[in-house]
């Protein structure tokens, strides 16, 4: 039994309109997809009570509600902030590197030493800056 031209060619329709639907659904994911929150960001003397050295310490979660099953790359940009809510410091990362994708759901992370220490930081924030599909 062979199928006919007909046959054929709606089967190629429906296989490029599922591809096509794919990717607007691919390309539907955006920034306001992803969310950060930080948990205890703080600095710790990390060194004797002789010597003091200040490091980050602290956790963040990542939710990623963007349907693609394959996940992408997320940049976040963290920022420490002085008593009046100016920024003292801030860096732009990729938590989980640029080599590992971050599928759908939320994902821990450690923020340990994203910044240097700064006697003039107060609080900190992060937000998703960009996303990538590679």
């Amino acid at each position: 039994m062979t199928a006919s031209r007909s046959e054929v060619t709606r089967l190629f329709l429906t296989f490029t309109c599922l591809a096509a639907a794919s990717f607007v659904a691919d390309a539907a994911c955006s920034v306001a997809d992803f969310e950060v929150r930080l948990t205890r960001a703080r600095f710790v003397d990390a060194c004797s009570a002789d010597r003091h050295c200040f490091k980050l310490r602290g956790a963040g979660i990542l939710t990623n509600r963007c349907a693609d099953p394959e996940g992408s790359l997320v940049q976040v940009r963290f920022t420490g902030y002085d008593k009046a809510g100016d920024p003292v410091a801030t860096k732009e990362l990729y938590p989980f590197s640029v080599f590992r994708k971050v599928p759908p759901g939320a994902h821990p992370f450690s923020i340990d030493d994203w910044l240097a220490y700064d006697p003039d930081i107060e609080r900190f924030s992060a937000e998703v800056v960009g996303v990538e599909f590679p």
